[in-house]
C-alpha cells in the first residue's frame, strides 16, 4: 500500500511538472505572439484614429458656428474677431473706449461687471444675447446693492456697441440719461 501511494503521488508530480514546462514553453512563444498582436492592436487604434478624424473637424466646425452665435469667436479656435474701430468709438462717445467693456453700457459698473462675468457674460456680444430676466435674475442673487438696478436696455445697448453703431449707442445712452 505504501508502494502505491509513493506511485500515485510521483505520478501526481511528474504531471504537475510537465503542465509547469508546457506553461514555461509557451510564454516565450506568447511574448513573440504578442508583437504580432501589439502590430495588430496598434493597427487598429490607427483605423480608430482616422475614423475620428471627421469627429474632430465637425467638433471644430461646430465650436467655430457657437462662437458665431455667441458674438465672439475669440478663443474658439484662435482666431480674432471682426476689428471695430474703437478711435471712432471714442470720438462719437466722447470717452476713451476699450473693447468689450461693459462698464460703458448705462447701468453697469465694476461689481455689476464681476456679476456678469460670474456668468460668463464678459462681452459685449454675450451681453446681447442674455436676456433681460436672466440678468435680473443675476442682480437679485447678486444682493440688496444692485436692487435698483434695470437690466431690461442692457442687451440693446451692447448690440450697438458690438456692432460698431456708436452713433445710435450715444443716442440711446443720452436718451436713458447717462450723458454719453
Amino acid at each position: 500500500m505504501f508502494f502505491l501511494w509513493g506511485m500515485a503521488m510521483a505520478l501526481i508530480g511528474f504531471v504537475i511538472g510537465w503542465l509547469l514546462r508546457s506553461l514555461r514553453r509557451q510564454a516565450p512563444q506568447g511574448s513573440g505572439g504578442s508583437a504580432t498582436g501589439d502590430e495588430s492592436e496598434l493597427a487598429g487604434l490607427r483605423r480608430e484614429v482616422a475614423e475620428l478624424q471627421p469627429v474632430v473637424q465637425e467638433r471644430d466646425r461646430l465650436r467655430m458656428e457657437l462662437a458665431d452665435v455667441r458674438g465672439s469667436s475669440v478663443g474658439a479656435l484662435g482666431f480674432a474677431p471682426v476689428a471695430l474701430d474703437l478711435d471712432a468709438a471714442a470720438a462719437a462717445l466722447d470717452r476713451d473706449v476699450a473693447l468689450d467693456d461693459l462698464t460703458i453700457v448705462v447701468g453697469i459698473g465694476p461689481r455689476t461687471v464681476e456679476l456678469c462675468s460670474g456668468m460668463g457674460v464678459t462681452t459685449w456680444r454675450q451681453l446681447a444675447a442674455t436676456e433681460p430676466a436672466m440678468l435680473q435674475t443675476m442682480l437679485d442673487d447678486g444682493g440688496s446693492h444692485f436692487k435698483n438696478q434695470d437690466p431690461s436696455s442692457w442687451p440693446r445697448q451692447a448690440a450697438l456697441l458690438a456692432d460698431g453703431r456708436w452713433e445710435e449707442f450715444k443716442a440711446l445712452s443720452d436718451e436713458l440719461g447717462s450723458g454719453g
